[in-house]
């Protein structure tokens, strides 16, 4: 993945995050255009490109027309797992 790419997919990340973990593709598109100062239809077919990369790389998903994170439900369950198990060992 290009630097530029790479970019553009930690800003998504970003923006997904500050939204409590989801967001409309509208939403993406105006904050990663606010954190370029680049207009967002010029930016268009990069975030398209970032979030397809992302789907595939199973780092968020896609349901009715909003974007999640997976990483909080990983990060949840784990540490739900963990909890339990702490409580055992005592």
């Amino acid at each position: 993945m290009s630097q530029k790419k790479s970019n553009i997919s930690h800003l998504v990340i970003q923006c997904i995050d500050a939204m409590d973990g989801f967001a409309s593709k509208e939403v993406i598109l105006k904050a990663v255009s606010t954190a370029t100062d680049k207009k967002f239809w010029k930016m268009g077919r990069r975030i398209d490109d970032a979030l397809d990369t992302l789907i595939v790389d199973g780092v968020i998903r896609t349901h009715n027309d909003n974007y999640y994170l997976n990483m909080l439900e990983e990060t949840a369950s784990a540490s739900h797992c963990n909890s339990g198990s702490d409580s055992d060992s005592d």
